[in-house]
């Protein structure tokens, strides 16, 4: 009897870690989709702000005096806005594990799943 019970134990165990294991690996995937969803509305703004740009203005001629003006004014790129500057700073989406307990954690699942 007591094979059994040790045997019932050690499935126990296994099915916790692998219990834990998906819990992580969801929480992971609810991260990478929250960025994805926040990249997607970002990549939704640039469109529609390049559809505004490449639109002709109403008035056809503009004025010599109002070029000057405006050539003079730094007019601020893409690239220098701060949502941009963040998004380019940040960490790429792809890295799903973030710390060093993380990895080892799924280290013992991955064995513990080989050994089954």
């Amino acid at each position: 009897m007591a094979t059994i019970d040790e045997a019932i134990n050690n499935n126990a165990k296994r099915i916790e870690t692998l219990t834990k294991v998906a819990r992580l690996l969801g929480d992971q995937i609810k991260e990478q989709n929250q960025k994805i969803d926040s990249l997607q509305e970002e990549i939704t703004k640039l469109k529609e702000h390049f559809k505004q740009i490449s639109k002709p203005s109403i008035s056809s001629i503009p004025d010599k005096k109002s070029d000057l003006v405006a050539s003079s004014t730094p007019q601020p790129t893409l690239l220098q806005k701060p949502e941009t500057i963040e998004l380019i700073k940040e960490k790429p989406p792809g890295v799903l594990v973030t710390t060093d307990s993380d990895k080892q954690e799924l280290l013992r699942a991955l064995k513990v799943i080989d050994d089954l």
